[in-house]
């Protein structure tokens, strides 16, 4: 049996018939894809928000910007305790350009500059991301990049569809053998594949008032398998 890594696969079976005779047992065989997906809630939330100053001053909007991720941090350890899972993830500077007006000799005008400061919050009581959306604006967040929901460990879910889709697989390979009048001797090589599909919602944080509602929906996991049988010569 061989195995290969993972990718994603949608709930749908093929069947493709390789006709011609195998190359060490001299028999046909017959080449199946199943692939099958489940929904499953989800356990884990990760939200990815920055806090943007701009200023003509770029140490301005530098201050500004930490005074304003400082009270994010704040904040959010507030609501959900010192230790939760919090951290940036970037930091950047950018120089702003006014390309409205006409370019002199030294370039486009400099009109200021663009501080971002990137925060990822990871939660596992989902009953909290939305108070963490309006504590983070409320503290001074003004961009929400994205909140993506996920599992903690797919290992079970992953099984499940696992399974599905061998049972499927087989299914298919029985069904071409019977309707070819010949029958499956061994099974020659499986291939497995299949993954999670996380379910994003991004949100412009200047858009969400208070209160926000966040409904965190499913996460899909899927897996294929690929078999290839041998079969029998037809039967009479």
């Amino acid at each position: 049996m061989r195995r290969t890594g993972l990718g994603v696969g949608a709930a749908i079976v093929a069947v493709m018939l390789l006709a011609g005779a195998a190359a060490a047992e001299g028999e046909s065989t017959v080449r199946v894809t199943g692939q099958a997906t489940i929904a499953v809630e989800p356990d884990v939330a990760t939200l990815r928000l920055s806090v943007v100053s701009q200023d003509e001053s770029s140490q301005r909007a530098a201050e500004e910007n930490a005074t304003r991720t400082q009270a994010v941090f704040a904040g959010l350890r507030k609501l959900l305790g010192k230790e939760v899972n919090l951290h940036t993830q970037g930091f950047s500077l950018q120089p702003q350009y006014d390309h409205s007006q006409p370019q002199s000799d030294a370039g486009p005008v400099l009109r200021g500059y663009r501080v971002s400061n990137s925060v990822v919050l990871r939660l596992e009581d989902l009953d909290q991301v939305g108070a963490a959306v309006d504590a983070a604006i409320a503290a001074g967040a003004n961009r929400i990049e994205s909140l993506v929901f996920g599992l903690k460990d797919d290992r079970g879910a992953r099984s499940r569809a696992l399974a599905d889709a061998t049972r499927r697989a087989r299914e298919k390979a029985d069904t071409v053998a019977d309707a070819l009048g010949t029958e499956l001797l061994r099974v020659v090589s499986v291939e497995e594949g299949g993954g999670m599909q996380l379910r994003p919602v991004y949100a412009d944080a200047m858009r969400m008032e208070a209160g926000t509602p966040v409904e965190a929906g499913s996460v899909d996991v899927s897996a294929s398998v690929v078999l290839v049988a041998e079969l029998s010569e037809l039967r009479e």
